[in-house]
């Protein structure tokens, strides 16, 4: 069946980029559209085979959506989204509290720099219809529909490791100075350092509601998502 998708407003002098990321249980997805400047429209479902936050999903559909721009050889581009949050950290507008984010916040500074010209905008979320509408699509792991790509993303990037190790407050260099992303193979949730004890079960949902950090096992990682629902933290407390 073929959906319309809705009429983006375009600009001829850049490039233009929609993208959004969800968590739409029990799966992951990002959408990306790209239009060149000859209007012509490039759809990305992007299924994201891996444990996140709603927040890393937006990050990994920004990030890949300038990934494919650069590869088309576009210099200029304007972006639009409408996670206010992930928007406000790229352009410094807010700070990134969690080293995750900030890891993600690294890798989209480092790909800009590829760019001659490229400008980040918050749009409202019904502006965005394209882009979530690819989201769903990759939600749900339907047929792809015609003239829609199709990426799958098995694993965060390894970018996104390293800059969590470098700008983690409690990493330590390797023996001998050297960087520890070089000879450190982990998990982010490796890489979170709490106050409590890791046998006490507020660890876990406290590395998530403060660092959006999962394990890497599955059951344990949906269990923590839907139960820190329920929980504020509050400093290196935890309250119902």
């Amino acid at each position: 069946m073929e959906v319309q998708l809705p009429t983006l407003d375009v600009t001829h002098e850049y490039w233009t980029m929609y993208f959004d990321g969800s968590i739409m249980a029990p799966r992951l997805g990002a959408g990306v559209v790209l239009i060149s400047l000859d209007e012509s429209r490039l759809r990305y479902a992007i299924r994201l085979h891996f444990l996140a936050s709603n927040n890393a999903a937006e990050y990994k559909a920004l990030t890949n959506g300038l990934c494919i721009t650069i590869e088309f050889g576009a210099t200029r581009l304007y972006v639009h989204g409408d996670s206010e949050l992930v928007i406000d950290q790229v352009m410094k507008e807010s700070s990134c509290k969690s080293p995750l984010m900030a890891a993600y916040c690294q890798e989209v500074r480092k790909l800009e720099d590829k760019f001659q010209g490229i400008e980040l905008h918050h749009v409202p979320q019904k502006d965005n219809d394209a882009a979530d509408f690819l989201t769903k699509l990759a939600t749900r792991w339907d047929p792809s529909l015609s003239e829609v790509f199709i990426n799958d993303l098995h694993e965060s990037s390894t970018h996104v490791l390293e800059g969590l190790i470098k700008t983690h407050p409690d990493a330590k260099l390797a023996p001998g100075g050297s960087d520890p992303s070089a000879s450190m193979t982990m998990s982010p949730a490796d890489v979170v350092v709490l106050a409590l004890d890791q046998t006490d079960w507020r660890a876990p949902l406290l590395a998530y509601l403060l660092e959006e950090v999962l394990p890497p096992e599955r059951a344990e990682a949906r269990w923590i998502t839907r139960c820190a629902k329920t929980f504020v933290a509050l400093g290196d407390e935890l309250y119902k």
